[in-house]
């Protein structure tokens, strides 16, 4: 009785994770890149206070 909804569990799983799996590096580039990019941002918008406060 156990082994037989397995079974037919087991095929239907790997259908969405391979619908998710091209979509999930590229969700995960975007967020990198907007993180990455945001904190440079920052930090040269702190480089530029700082530098104006002791100047």
């Amino acid at each position: 009785m156990y082994l037989i909804p397995t079974n037919k569990t087991r095929p239907m799983n790997p259908q969405p994770l391979l619908n998710t799996l091209p979509m999930k590096p590229m969700l995960t580039r975007h967020l990198l890149h907007n993180t990455l990019s945001a904190i440079i941002f920052f930090n040269l918008n702190l480089l530029h206070i700082f530098y104006r406060l002791l100047l």
